[in-house]
């Protein structure tokens, strides 16, 4: 659930237990509770699943009057969800640092996301989630081979389930060869001159450079 901090007068000194938090029908997760020298407690809850807005309340275990305030759950997304990568194309050999945006998604901050890239599963954590702009995701590298490389997201939360596949998918292919130098740069017009001329070969392990004798 969401972190919520709630600060009440008028309680009793008491740890998380002295409490009972509800959300509309639903008693909250309290992490902590403490009370400052003006009297004024601060507590940590774990908002229970729910949507909509809800009345909350705080009730001391002791049978003091409750203190009320509201809570609004975020809606849930409309339409299906969607997700797309910075970057669709990488050259085979390197590694592609990818940042998945996912939309209409709902608000799951602090919830560990699975991005299967190539077959490979990675955990990551959201950089930030709410219901509007969407879940932007912390970024990964991921291994450059040459071909589609599909990717997916998942996602679970309070028992619902939250997938999508990325679009348009991870694409790698084989850098061009280059020309890394030649000797000699002149020769007679004649021809029949032997020129070494080596070629940088980013298919060959380490981009080896391949040595070839023209005339």
């Amino acid at each position: 659930g969401t972190e919520v901090t709630l600060f009440v007068s008028g309680l009793p000194a008491s740890g998380p237990e002295g409490v009972v938090v509800h959300f509309g029908g639903a008693i909250a997760q309290v992490d902590a509770l403490t009370v400052g020298a003006s009297g004024v407690a601060q507590i940590t809850v774990r908002s229970p699943p729910g949507e909509g807005t809800v009345s909350g309340s705080v009730a001391p275990v002791l049978g003091r009057a409750s203190a009320a305030f509201g809570f609004a759950y975020d809606p849930a997304p409309s339409g299906a969800a969607s997700a797309s990568s910075s970057v669709t194309s990488c050259s085979a050999g390197t590694n592609a640092t990818v940042v998945i945006t996912l939309s209409n998604w709902g608000s799951l901050p602090g919830v560990a996301h699975t991005v299967t890239a190539g077959g490979v599963p990675y955990t990551v954590l959201p950089l930030f989630s709410d219901a509007t702009d969407g879940t932007r995701l912390a970024a990964i590298d991921v291994p450059c081979t040459v071909g589609t490389i599909p990717m997916s997201v998942l996602a679970t939360q309070g028992g619902t389930q939250y997938t999508a596949v990325v679009s348009p998918p991870l694409v790698g292919s084989l850098a061009a060869a280059s020309v890394a130098s030649w000797y000699p740069q002149e020769g007679p017009r004649s021809g029949g001159f032997v020129v070494d001329v080596r070629i940088l070969n980013p298919a060959m392990a380490g981009g080896s450079v391949v040595s070839v004798n023209a005339t």
